[in-house]
């Protein structure tokens, strides 16, 4: 053996020496110290443990239970304890679901929490005043379980509107309208501030309910050309899985972007179903109707009852002093009402509150010595209140109409009716030259009889101006919608009417013969159906009797709009919710708000009721909401747990694992 060889083998038993050693000096971790640290756990390998505070691994092999100190000492550590300490261990936001009257007790508080979050969307409270109401509610009520578990503060409230009740209302009407459901589109424009938004409202028949109005969507688009709003429609409709063929109507305003003959909306529609019926807005017409003749008469009286209101809307000064005016005239006094020309119905009470204030008000303007040259030719004319009878009668008939409009029932059945019957009480009024009771008694009063014969012809143009524009714009000859009246049942149609409908609209799949024989069973019902309305006639013979082609009648007939309404209500409300001192809420809060307020249609007491029957419901705002916001879980992790169903004391358990 060579010298190196031997010092090789040599340095090998030193180091093995030293090994030996070393083991023997190793530490190894010590179940016992967990007693002491409780945050300390065995690591994976030997000598080494782990901290589940800062979960991390360190080394106990040379130190023992010194290095185990040592590392408690680290700013690491330190820090991570103070936020464990910090923190509420997540079991503590979950009563235990153990029994049947804890799990009741849960449903009712996600009830109560559900419910406060609809009465704060129906009344428009602060989102921040949840957060004083949560801590609330457990003081001045300390004998309930319900208060002291209640827990909706300015986050989960947001997400409880938006995530929770928004989607279930969303989730309802994609519901309803599945399969091959007929129904009709509805949509506007309005700015608020710089930002342009479009509502996606669809009205369908619902046979144990009747009529219903939703909005399925509340989208905001930077531009207002057709293709786009037309694309955004389809798009919108899509992402809720909802057919656009089955998409019966179309009804917007009159505005040529709409109903243009070349480039609109409606031609962009057509385009996914060449059926499609295009319904104007009637409630536009009839309003643009009475300002267009309004250039018939002597006066501008828009103009002179929103000068009249300026006048004393904002001057104390000026109020007292007409009101000097009104004792002197001995006129009990009352407020000027204001006139806005967007709005359709406020021209009529305006023009009644002038008529009833007229003597003192005429007598201030012309007591003044700068008096506004229209106010004073208007005051000084002896006809002036017979200018304010004619538009306060004929606007009366308007308005009448414009109402029973913008009601939500199937008006499209009496909506030939309706226009027919003003058309002819116009022509009645022209026949008869009757311009309503208070125009007359100003006539008689008047000596200068040309200033009267000008009246009259005024007048006289006025209300022919109004019926040419409507006739222009509704043709009463042709008019396919004059079928519809024979849905009232105020008698029992025939079945050649019934035909002729089939005829005139698109209504697919009806098999005539099986029709036939549902007609004779109608017949037999129409006896008990008298007393009821005519929506309500439909609701309760399709709720009894087995008709399906029946049922496909209606619900196209009902289902078709008649006004631009219902999509000039979701502006209201809109600039209801969006007010100045909630100006920060985000375009999706406003979307869900909207959405809850107006398809719910509940009172809040109600609501309560609702939501305690709705289990699903219940477990969602429970349990789901939680995991999915408190945790940042993916957003389609709700849906999956709800999918699954876990009940009882399978969230519990499952969150103990999982920490």
């Amino acid at each position: 053996m060579s010298s190196s060889e031997y010092d090789y083998d040599r340095e090998s038993e030193k180091r093995e020496e030293c090994k030996q050693k070393s083991k023997k000096r190793r530490n190894y971790f010590n179940n016992d110290w967990q007693q002491t640290y409780s945050w300390l756990l065995k690591g994976k390998e030997e000598g080494t443990a782990k901290c589940i505070a800062c979960n991390s691994e360190f080394s106990i092999a040379n130190g023992g239970v010194y290095d185990v100190k040592k590392h408690m000492k680290t700013g690491k550590h330190i820090k991570q304890v103070e936020n464990s300490a910090r923190t509420p261990n997540i079991l503590s936001f979950f009563n235990s679901t153990s029994t049947a009257t804890s799990t009741k007790n849960n449903y009712r508080t996600a009830a109560a929490e559900a419910c406060f979050a609809y009465h704060t969307v129906q009344h428009a409270h602060s989102y921040n005043s949840a957060n004083c109401s949560n801590s609330l509610f457990s003081v001045i009520f300390p004998d309930s379980k319900i208060a002291q578990t209640f827990s909706c503060g300015r986050t989960k409230l947001t997400k409880v509107v938006t995530n929770v009740l928004a989607k279930e209302s969303r989730k309802l009407i994609i519901q309803d309208l599945s399969g091959n459901h007929p129904f009709s589109l509805a949509t506007d424009a309005s700015n608020k501030g710089n930002i342009k938004m479009f509502p996606l409202v669809v009205r369908y028949f619902k046979k144990d309910v009747g009529v219903q109005t939703k909005l399925l969507n509340f989208f905001d688009s930077s531009s207002e050309t057709s293709k786009i709003i037309a694309n955004c429609l389809i798009e919108k409709l899509k992402e809720a899985n909802l057919n656009p063929q089955n998409v019966i109507s179309y009804c917007a305003d009159n505005a040529s972007v709409n109903f243009g003959k070349n480039q609109s909306v409606f031609v962009e529609l057509q385009k996914f179903n060449s059926e499609l019926i295009d319904v104007g807005c009637l409630c536009h017409v009839l309003n643009n109707s009475i300002k267009n003749a309004s250039n018939c008469l002597k006066f501008d009286l828009e103009c002179i009852i929103m000068k009249t209101y300026n006048t004393f809307c904002s001057h104390s000064k000026r109020k007292q002093e007409l009101l000097e005016f009104y004792d002197f005239c001995d006129v009990e006094y009352s407020e000027l009402l204001r006139h806005v020309p967007t709005r359709w119905l406020s021209l009529v009470p305006a023009i009644d509150r002038l008529y009833k204030n007229f003597e003192p008000i005429k007598s201030y303007f012309l007591s003044m010595s700068s008096c506004p040259a229209l106010l004073h030719d208007f005051f000084t004319n002896d006809l002036a209140e017979a200018y304010l009878g004619l538009v306060s009668n004929i606007g009366t008939l308007i308005q009448n109409v414009i109402l029973k409009l913008e009601g939500e029932g199937p008006i499209i059945i009496e909506i030939y009716d309706l226009l027919s019957n003003l058309r002819n009480s116009l022509k009645s009024k022209l026949e008869q030259k009757y311009y309503g009771m208070i125009a007359h008694q100003a006539m008689q009063k008047c000596d200068d009889f040309n200033e009267v014969n000008l009246f009259k012809k005024r007048a006289e143009a006025f209300i022919s101006k109004i019926v040419d524009y409507v006739e222009q714009r509704f043709d009463f000859t042709q008019n396919r919608f004059e079928i519809l009246k024979i849905f009232k049942l105020e008698t029992m149609p025939t079945f050649e009417k019934i035909l002729e409908l089939l005829q005139k609209f698109p209504i697919k799949n009806i098999n005539t013969d099986i029709l036939f024989e549902e007609y004779v069973i109608l017949k037999q019902k129409f006896p008990s159906l008298e007393n009821l309305s005519f929506e309500q006639k439909w609701v309760t013979f399709l709720n009894t009797c087995q008709v399906p082609n029946f049922e496909k009648i209606v619900n196209f007939v009902f289902a078709l709009a008649h006004s631009n309404a219902m999509s000039e209500r979701m502006f209201s409300l809109m600039f209801q919710a969006w007010r100045k001192d909630r100006n920060r809420l985000s375009l999706k809060t406003i979307e869900a708000e909207i959405m809850v307020k107006h398809n719910y249609g509940k009172t809040c007491k109600d609501f309560y009721n609702y939501v305690l029957e709705n289990e699903k419901l219940l477990k969602t705002i429970t349990l789901w909401w939680f995991l999915r916001f408190k945790f940042e879980f993916p957003p389609h992790f709700s849906s999956i747990a709800i999918l699954f169903g876990f009940v009882g004391d399978l969230p519990c358990i499952f969150l103990t694992l999982w920490v």
